[in-house]
């Protein structure tokens, strides 16, 4: 039996092509191009607004987040602004706000902390802290802040006798205002030891103390204390100003700022800023240094013993910490000036910066950045005891 074999049918080349066929072959995916474009657009609007979703869900979650760290609003004044008196800002004698975020009472004589007779009582030894913010404890309690925790420290031991220590801090203090406020005020608590908190914005000048000239440039004000501006650190006037519409954004500026510089973009920083300002030419630091040597010159007119102790910048606390030039610089005039002088640097170096802020946008040492400081003027007293007795006139 013979059996044929079957083929496929063999094209002649003259079938007709249908059109569905034609376009299968034109546009594979049976897509157009118009709605190819049309699919690219609308998958590239959901990523943006999923994008402006997520961020918009961060931003939130992070104002909540840090707003509930933060410290509370301040509930009235505790300055009284003089017109014609320098300083200008004082503290108001028996204030009790909630200021800088914590409980602040003025004692009646006009700083803050317990109450201390205006003449020494016989037997006491006297010291008094002039300083800004960083010596009047913002943001912290007043039995956690330096001043408090070296006195009963001292009395404690009572290697010195009964010890009261006068804190005359006041938020916004350069060295200006602090040579103002000790000629005013302090000299008539007749201190035995006068020890200048020095924080490095205190080279910042302040207009009220320049010459008048017929033609005064436009001049900022800071709008909390009334306070006039010549410059500021520009990293720390950046957080402040966003703080007020975004503490989330205040919260990230500083760390992305710092995240910018290790990936080499030249972005501000505080470091920086103060590692120029600390040149012999510039005049914040002339005028800081001629206001130090004024204290010191005060205390062998008066008999008290003067010393200088400086506080860090309070960030990265490694070897890569920003102003290790600037300690130096101060340093050496210290030594040059024959003033007494302890640099507190070494005592935070190690320490994760941020754990000793008072809140995540608020760089002014908490209860352990405070304790710290107390520790290490304590120990420094211990070593240079001489502080505590009258000075050598010079003959």
């Amino acid at each position: 039996m013979n059996s044929e074999s079957t083929s496929p049918p063999q094209s002649t080349g003259n079938e007709a092509v249908s059109p569905a066929s034609k376009k299968s072959k034109k546009y594979p995916g049976s897509v157009k191009p118009r709605s190819r474009i049309k699919l690219a657009l609308s998958r590239l609007l959901l990523v943006i607004l999923s994008t402006g979703f997520c961020l918009l869900f961060i931003s939130i979650a992070g104002e909540i987040w840090v707003r509930s760290r933060e410290l509370p609003s301040d509930t009235g004044s505790i300055y009284v602004i003089r017109d014609g008196q320098l300083p200008r800002a004082i503290l108001r004698p028996g204030a009790a706000e909630i200021s800088t975020g914590v409980p602040v009472r003025i004692n009646s004589l006009g700083f803050r902390g317990r109450e201390y007779t205006r003449e020494k009582p016989a037997g006491t030894t006297r010291i008094l802290i002039l300083g800004d913010s960083f010596a009047f404890g913002a943001g912290a309690p007043v039995d956690v802040i330096f001043p408090t925790r070296l006195e009963t420290r001292l009395n404690s031991e009572q290697l010195f006798g009964l010890v009261e220590i006068l804190n005359l801090g006041v938020s916004d203090y350069n060295t200006d205002d602090e040579l103002a406020w000790l000629q005013e005020f302090g000299l008539g608590l007749t201190p035995d030891l006068v020890i200048l908190v020095y924080v490095m914005n205190d080279i910042e000048i302040k207009q009220e103390y320049l010459p008048r000239s017929a033609e005064e440039p436009s001049r900022l004000v800071d709008e909390r204390s009334g306070e006039v501006r010549q410059y500021r650190d520009p990293l720390y006037w950046l957080v402040n100003r966003l703080r007020r519409d975004s503490h989330f954004l205040a919260y990230l500026a500083p760390r992305m700022a710092a995240l910018g510089r290790k990936l080499g973009l030249n972005l501000p920083s505080t470091g920086s800023f103060y590692g120029t300002a600390f040149a012999n030419d510039v005049e914040g630091w002339k005028r800081s240094k001629a206001a130090i040597e004024q204290m010191r010159d005060l205390g062998l007119e008066h008999h008290f013993q003067f010393a200088l102790v400086l506080f860090p910048l309070m960030t990265n606390f490694t070897d890569a910490y920003p102003a290790k030039k600037t300690h130096e610089v101060i340093a050496e005039y210290t030594r040059a000036q024959d003033i007494p002088f302890l640099d507190l640097l070494p005592n935070y170096m190690g320490i994760n910066a941020a754990s000793l802020w008072v809140s995540p946008t608020d760089g002014h040492p908490n209860a352990e950045g405070h304790r710290i400081a107390a520790e290490a003027i304590y120990e420094f007293l211990i070593k240079t005891p001489q502080l505590l007795q009258p000075p050598k006139e010079e003959g």
